[in-house]
């Protein structure tokens, strides 16, 4: 629980690297962009991030989203994270690029693309696409 939520910051809209899993139990603290989700108590949220889009070849979109503050409930979440190794290859996959769709991102090192995000957050996915 916030005290002032309207002064508090949460997380800036961003978007995941990864893969995630939440669980945010009893209180919404999450908000997306672009999509109108309706807050379902003890629902598991599953957001592909950046990850799947490429290996998806843009067929599954990830969404943007970001933390809010709560001046009423305390706002509990359990969260898991899916990353792969550094060095693995990220690109999209074989059986999703098609003679009539082709690859939409370059092959690029997993610690390569988080390094860029971290300091091309905007545009990464872009920077990457063919």
């Amino acid at each position: 629980m916030c005290p002032d939520a309207d002064r508090a910051m949460g997380l800036d809209p961003h978007t995941d690297s990864s893969l995630f899993m939440l669980y945010q139990g009893n209180i919404n603290g999450l908000q997306f962009y672009e999509v109108d989700l309706e807050h379902v108590e003890g629902a598991l949220i599953v957001n592909i991030g950046d990850l799947m889009q490429i290996v998806s070849n843009g067929r599954f979109k990830l969404v943007l989203h970001r933390v809010v503050a709560n001046n009423t409930r305390h706002f509990i979440s359990k969260w898991f994270f899916y990353l792969p190794p550094w060095d693995d290859v990220v690109l999209p996959l074989k059986k999703l690029v098609e003679f009539d769709r082709l690859p939409m991102y370059r092959t690029v090192i997993w610690k390569e693309y988080v390094e860029f995000k971290a300091t091309n957050f905007d545009n990464v996915l872009e920077s990457i696409r063919i």
